[in-house]
């Protein structure tokens, strides 16, 4: 069941007819699955969630709950280089201060930067780096990954006009696999020529092939090393090892497969040092960027990122010419340990809201190609605010409980029981 609550809303000044619990994210947040990133209206019960423990492991569980639904009102904005989060102000923020995880509301943010403003020199506003957030309090940015260790992958084979002993491998070692696979997804193309001869063309271009010369003469692949316009490459033909790489997509639709994506941290190593050696953009320093034309790979690439302790952003590039194809930047940033929360602002906001329940309590979702480790809806942590110190709304006053603000509300407790129960 449901029910809309009459709430004094204090950051709008006024009542508001509401529902207290379910409130969460803007529509144009994703939230990383096991199946990449996806937006809210794709997600399912069918669904994994990727969510993070509260020892730091990555963790996938089916969601609880699912909800969606019109909101009108404000919104808090968290916004910076590394932030991007629009959020209801009940939403519960994850930080983490000396190792362990802990949640503050949106709105109690704006609170604490409120009562610092009005009073920088007072013991909260002495104590605080950002809006009374101590200095170890701190965003999570950086995750645990346990993948899973093989040592070789299976390629399937393919059907040769009823001569099967044309395929050229039936399992392949993972570490050389993951070297091809990041060459091919940077570099590139397969094609096939319907002719006389059938033909299954796959073509690399590549500034040094010393390491894939080697990488290729181990898997077994014979090929010929060509010319092409600007970098020497190699050209080979396989229907078998054409027909897995066809189903990643051409350019603009190419992606990591999702059993790749789960391996353990050394092999999705191997992946992104491939891939970037490829499309990398190196300064000094290192790698600092990746970079493709097609987005659902930007976005593996960060999902791998943050599978390897590192984390990232993604930055849309459309050309002055539109007859060429966007670019997307993936930002590679190392250790962000002591990342703080930015100064939140109020929005308006008139369009869908969503959120999931999952067992572990957190999401990891993206907006314009930021990536935050997130609370989500958690009903009974409501409910036990709304138990612990119900407010006088006759008097337009607003507390406080160990969870973060409560709002006024006129409620009668068998109503919020029915509606729990």
């Amino acid at each position: 069941k449901s029910l809309m609550l009459d709430v004094y809303n204090p950051l709008l000044r006024k009542h508001v007819w509401t529902d207290p619990v379910y409130y969460c994210f803007s529509d144009d947040t994703k939230i990383l699955t096991i199946d990449g990133f996806k937006n809210y209206h794709e997600l399912t019960y069918g669904d994994l969630i990727a969510t993070v423990r509260s020892d730091g492991i990555l963790e996938y569980q089916h969601p609880t709950n699912i909800y969606k639904y019109r909101y009108h009102g404000k919104m808090v904005h968290f916004k910076n280089l590394l932030n991007d989060l629009l959020v209801t102000p009940n939403h519960q923020i994850l930080m983490v201060k000396r190792g362990k995880h802990y949640f503050i509301q949106a709105d109690e943010v704006i609170r604490r930067y409120q009562l610092v403003d009005m009073d920088p020199h007072s013991a909260l506003g002495r104590n605080s780096v950002l809006g009374g957030l101590g200095w170890h309090d701190e965003q999570v940015r950086y995750i645990k990954w346990v993948g899973n260790d093989v040592s070789h992958i299976q390629i399937p084979a393919v059907n040769y006009g009823g001569h099967p002993g044309h395929n050229i491998f039936d399992v392949v070692p993972t570490n050389l696999w993951m070297k091809f696979l990041g060459w091919y997804l940077s570099e590139g193309s397969a094609t096939f020529y319907d002719g006389r001869h059938r033909n299954y063309v796959i073509q690399l271009g590549c500034n040094d092939l010393t390491d894939y010369r080697g990488c290729l003469v181990e898997l077994g692949i014979k090929f010929n090393e060509v010319q092409y316009t600007n970098v020497p490459g190699i050209r080979f033909s396989s229907k078998q090892i054409f027909t897995y790489v066809n189903s990643l997509g051409k350019a603009r639709q190419k992606y990591i497969p999702k059993e790749v994506k789960h391996l353990s941290t050394p092999y999705l190593q191997l992946l992104l040092s491939a891939l970037l050696a490829g499309d990398g953009t190196k300064r000094d320093q290192g790698y600092i960027q990746y970079n493709t034309s097609s987005l659902r790979l930007a976005e593996d690439v960060a999902e791998i990122l943050l599978k390897v302790g590192y984390w990232a952003t993604i930055n849309k590039h459309t050309p002055r010419d539109a007859r060429k194809s966007p670019m997307y930047i993936v930002g590679i940033l190392k250790s962000l340990r002591g990342s703080k929360l930015p100064r939140p602002v109020l929005v308006d906001y008139n369009g869908v809201v969503w959120c999931v329940s999952v067992p572990n309590r957190t999401l990891i979702v993206m907006r314009n190609g930021h990536i935050t480790v997130s609370g989500n809806s958690y009903r009974n942590a409501f409910i036990k605010m709304f138990k612990m110190q119900p407010v006088n709304i006759q008097k337009k006053t607003w507390n406080l409980t160990g969870d973060g603000i409560l709002f006024g509300a006129g409620l009668k407790w068998g109503q919020l029981e029915e509606w729990v129960g």
